[in-house]
């Protein structure tokens, strides 16, 4: 259960398509029209930074999984909104440039609060002590290769499905997420490593359910 969580968090994490927008910012910024692109991309990679900085107070507050199920909600709009707008640009219309910053800078924030750190601080939690670093090393290794994977084929992608399929894939994929991490992955702040076993033999829906009743400070139940 801990290796289906990590690995399927790192997965997902890179196939909501961040590494491929932050790369091609430019290029997405020039298809959507605009004119100055690099600036544009300044503003994303400012918004980046500030975003990641509030995540670490958000963290401990809000709770790693709302955190997350609401980076996958906010993202999939993002991303759908940008699939949208360049549908848009395929035929008569041409939407305002503005459109396409707020949509990006949208996404970039919900993935800096969410789908990006948290993924990695959960896998450090889920594994037992004892399979910690075998756990964390193969998680870490699908999410390099999935990174590869992504930036490699988004050209191809956008080829193919066009720009604006590319990002309703990524939008399809954000969705899943959401499933996942709302029926897989349990709350893990101001747990234990016990207490998060016994979290994620209550949501293991493979095997048998916990039944006994385990309470610890009012944060278990």
């Amino acid at each position: 259960m801990p290796m289906i969580i990590g690995c399927g968090l790192m997965l997902l994490q890179q196939w909501s398509g961040n590494n491929a927008v932050i790369f091609f910012c430019s290029s997405i910024f020039k298809t959507a029209g605009l004119d100055n692109t690099d600036q544009a991309s300044l503003y994303v990679m400012a918004t980046q930074v500030i975003a990641t900085g509030l995540s670490v107070y958000l963290m401990d507050k809000a709770g790693r999984r709302l955190l997350m199920l609401m980076a996958s909600v906010g993202m999939a709009a993002a991303s759908g909104t940008l699939g949208f707008l360049f549908l848009l640009q395929h035929g008569s219309q041409k939407p305002p440039g503005w459109i396409t910053i707020i949509a990006l800078i949208t996404y970039i924030i919900f993935f800096s609060i969410g789908m990006g750190p948290i993924p990695w601080l959960i896998t450090g939690e889920i594994f037992p002590n004892r399979t910690r670093a075998l756990g964390s090393s193969v998680a870490t290794m699908v999410n390099w290769f999935s990174a590869f994977g992504v930036t490699f084929l988004f050209a191809n992608m956008e080829e193919s499905l066009q720009d604006y399929g590319t990002f309703w894939f990524y939008t399809s994929i954000l969705g899943f997420a959401f499933i996942f991490v709302f029926i897989l992955v349990p709350e893990t702040k101001g747990l234990s490593n016990w207490e998060i076993q016994l979290a994620l033999k209550r949501k293991n829906p493979f095997g048998e359910r916990e039944t006994s009743e385990f309470k610890s400070n009012g944060n278990f139940k």
